[in-house]
């Protein structure tokens, strides 16, 4: 039997901490869709691999 693990989901709080940026930064850039994030109830999360993914966008951007 197979079983597949859930995608680790964060609050806004630990994007902002594992972005090194403020809540409001964190805030901006989801609600820009920048960072995609999907909602549960009021909830507004964001998966590691979307955390991931932004981190090398910007790694490459830099890099340019």
């Amino acid at each position: 039997m197979e079983t597949k693990l859930a995608p680790q989901l964060h609050r806004r709080e630990k994007v902002a901490e594992k972005l090194g940026i403020s809540l409001r930064a964190a805030d901006e850039l989801i609600l820009s869709k920048k960072l995609p994030s999907l909602k549960i109830g009021k909830r507004r999360l964001v998966s590691e691999e979307a955390i991931a993914k932004f981190i090398r966008q910007q790694e490459l951007a830099a890099a340019r």
